[in-house]
Order: structure tokens, then C-alpha cells, then sequence
């Protein structure tokens, strides 16, 4: 999602590796402002480590104060080479399409949204009345090697989280759908073939949805 943090004027930036960088987990990146540096000078961290005035110390090294992981960060060079020639303008458009696309066909699908307001990165429904997550996620992974994540502590068992985030494309959403459906009708949902997938697709060619909400 567009973020433009010296325009926006955030103070504070904290970035993992694991999401729309395309990396696994393990890294993370800050971007501190003049006002939020004045801040943490002033400062005297009782730790050791993840201390940020010996991060920006060593940054004038060009190196890190404690052992990095290397390896994720030859991953990082390949991940943002991928970013700068795609363009950064054209990454929030590709995960704003999607988006739309995906939350489009599970809404084709009767499938409830669970956020008003979903970010670009994922796409959240609630589980059908009858149905346990579990099978849902389970049954996604075992026919298809589609991996999907449910909700965490109060929203346990109550939503299914699918990501479309960093290198996923138009077809990971529109076979992502198509799998759901299968699935979904494996497990006794009633669902029309084709459904979700037309109303994708709909908003991928820039057409405007004709698959209304059951």
C-alpha cells in the first residue's frame, strides 16, 4: 500500500522483511525522523542490544552493529532490483487490483469481509456458519498447496486470511478463488462454479462486476 513517510511526516517506520519485501522473516527496517532521532539521543537505553544510536553509528561503516542475517539480505538485493524495475507506483497498483479482485470474488461467493475498510495486502472473511477454518485452510493446502491463515486469539476459528502481497500476481488471486470454491463445495457450501473467478476477473479487465452478492 502507498506510503510516503517523510510527505505523511511519520516519525517512527518499522518495516519486517516477511511481508511485501517477499523475504522470510528475520529482518527488519526502521525510518526515523530528524525529530524522532532528537528523541532517542536523549535517551539512555538500558539494553544492549536493539539500540538505535549504535545502529546509526555503525551505519557510517556502512555495516550493523551485531551479525546480520546475510543471507536474507542477498535476498533483499534480488527482492528490491525486482521492486525498482517494476516501479514502486506500479506495486501499489498491481496489490490494489488484486485486492479489489479478490475481495470481489469471495464476496461473489456470499462470503462475509471482515474488515469495512481491507488492506491491499490480504483479504479477510469471516467462516461460513457450519464450517471450521481448520477445514477450510486444511483442505486449501492439501489439494491445491494453497497456504492461508486463520485469525488469532479472540478471532481464532472465525476468519480465513488470504494474502496477496510482494510477488503474487493476477493468476495467484484468480487460482487462489477457483480453489476456494472447489473447496467450499467439498465441504457442503453451496457455491455456483465459476463464480467468484468471473468476478475477479471482472475487476482485472476493468469491468465493471456483474456477479452480485448472494
Amino acid at each position: 500500500m502507498e506510503c510516503r513517510t517523510d510527505a505523511w511526516q511519520i516519525d517512527l517506520l518499522c518495516v519486517g522483511s516477511q511481508k511485501a519485501l517477499m523475504l522470510p522473516p528475520g529482518l527488519a527496517f526502521l525510518a526515523v525522523s530528524p525529530k524522532a532521532w532528537a528523541k532517542i539521543e536523549a535517551f539512555d537505553a538500558p539494553a544492549f542490544y536493539f539500540n538505535l544510536k549504535a545502529a546509526r553509528k555503525k551505519m557510517l561503516e556502512f555495516d550493523t552493529p551485531y551479525t546480520p542475517a546475510h543471507t536474507l539480505i542477498l535476498g533483499l538485493r534480488a527482492a528490491l532490483k525486482r521492486i525498482r524495475a517494476e516501479g514502486i507506483e506500479a506495486v501499489w497498483e498491481r496489490h490494489r487490483r488484486m485486492s479489489e479482485a479478490c475481495q470481489a470474488g469471495v464476496q461473489a461467493l456470499g462470503l462475509e469481509l471482515f474488515s469495512s475498510r481491507p488492506a491491499e495486502g490480504l483479504t479477510a472473511f469471516r467462516v461460513p456458519q457450519g464450517l471450521k477454518d481448520g477445514d477450510i485452510r486444511g483442505k486449501l493446502f492439501e489439494r491445491f498447496g494453497i497456504t492461508t491463515v486463520g485469525g488469532q486469539d479472540k478471532l481464532k476459528g472465525k476468519i480465513v486470511r488470504i494474502g496477496h502481497m510482494g510477488y503474487t500476481d493476477e493468476l495467484d488471486v484468480v487460482a487462489g478463488l477457483a480453489a476456494l470454491e472447489m473447496v467450499l463445495n467439498d465441504l457442503g457450501y453451496d457455491i455456483e462454479p465459476g463464480r467468484a473467478v468471473t468476478a475477479a476477473q471482472q475487476v482485472l479487465l476493468g469491468q465493471k462486476s456483474t456477479a452480485a452478492v448472494r
